[in-house]
């Protein structure tokens, strides 16, 4: 197996030491591949290092653009971050690559709500309720 399922796997298993030090040997090797660097940014957001998760899912997103689980993960940890900007930014993006789903409106829908946007917020959510959903 590659080092990147077995990270993926370790992370699935709730082992996320062994996921990290799988991914951190790899990218050790191959500091470019875009993939490994979203499974170090999952372990690093499940080990609570969100401003590490941050940088590593920037880089990425850098290899990989048009990849919706990168954005999605770079949406949750801006927001847990409290950067609600940054966050509905992401968001918009996950939706623009996969439209069918709701969670990325959820997700801006609430952002706007932090950001003191309370009208548009409903817009979101009335766009999300009017559409059958997927997720």
């Amino acid at each position: 197996l590659s080092p990147i399922v077995r990270a993926t796997r370790a992370l699935e298993r709730g082992d996320v030491a062994r996921a990290r030090a799988e991914i951190e040997l790899h990218l050790e090797d191959e500091p470019d591949d875009a993939q490994a660097r979203y499974v170090y940014a999952r372990a690093l957001a499940a080990q609570g290092e969100l401003r590490g998760a941050r940088a590593q899912v920037h880089r990425a997103l850098a290899g990989a653009p048009k990849n919706a689980l990168m954005w999605a993960l770079r949406a949750d940890v801006e927001e847990q971050l409290g950067e609600h900007q940054d966050a509905l930014v992401a968001y918009a993006q996950v939706h623009e690559l996969v439209d069918d789903s709701l969670d990325p409106l959820l997700g801006m829908a609430r952002c706007l709500l932090l950001l003191g946007r309370p009208d548009q917020a409903l817009v979101t959510l009335d766009e999300a309720r009017s559409r059958p959903g997927k997720d």
